[in-house]
């Protein structure tokens, strides 16, 4: 455990290199040494009852926290690919993003577009690997997905797919087609 001091203020933190987190697991206002006041005297109390450590509910919201963090970077570089994928099209453009909480392995992102009449139109490829360990699944991809392609999209158009191009997608893949056009 680690004392932080804040003005009058102090705090306790304790780092758990398992999960590469550091928590603050107490702050109090005063900071009155010898006195009854004194914030440290309540850290004490909350240690001795088992209250002051982290509980296995504060490490089920981390990991719901990470995977939300996680989700929303997947996102920001989705919408910088589809962009990118936009300005080259017939250009797949991929890019890796690690893993949060010192979780081995990284998430890919592969999009691919074509765009026709005058980029009126386009047919779009999206693939993501996703290691297990993330907690991130179809579902929550679907959420990216909404955010990621564009509002003109077909909605009936966006299909799972099991092969992008010519290739099948591996098992630690999942993809998705659509389409776009311009209204009739």
């Amino acid at each position: 455990m680690k004392t932080l001091h804040i003005n009058r203020g102090r705090a306790v933190t304790i780092f758990d290199a398992d999960k590469n987190v550091c928590w603050l697991i107490g702050y109090g206002p005063t900071h009155a040494k010898g006195e009854d006041r004194d914030v440290f005297n309540d850290f004490e109390r909350l240690d001795g009852r088992g209250e002051l450590l982290p509980t296995a509910d504060d490490y089920e919201l981390l990991e719901t926290l990470s995977t939300a963090a996680q989700i929303d970077a997947l996102t920001e570089l989705g919408l910088a690919l589809y962009e990118e994928a936009r300005s080259e099209p017939g250009v797949e453009v991929n890019r890796t993003l690690g893993l949060k909480d010192g979780k081995e392995g990284s998430m890919l992102i592969v999009v691919d577009l074509e765009v026709f009449d005058d980029g009126e139109a386009e047919q779009g490829w999206i693939v993501f690997t996703i290691p297990p360990q993330t907690g991130i699944g179809e579902e929550q991809l679907y959420d990216v997905l909404g955010a990621i392609l564009p509002a003109n999209m077909d909605g009936d158009s966006l299909t799972m797919v099991a092969k992008v191009g010519d290739r099948a997608i591996n098992y630690n893949e999942l993809a998705w087609t659509w389409s776009c056009y311009p209204d009739a």
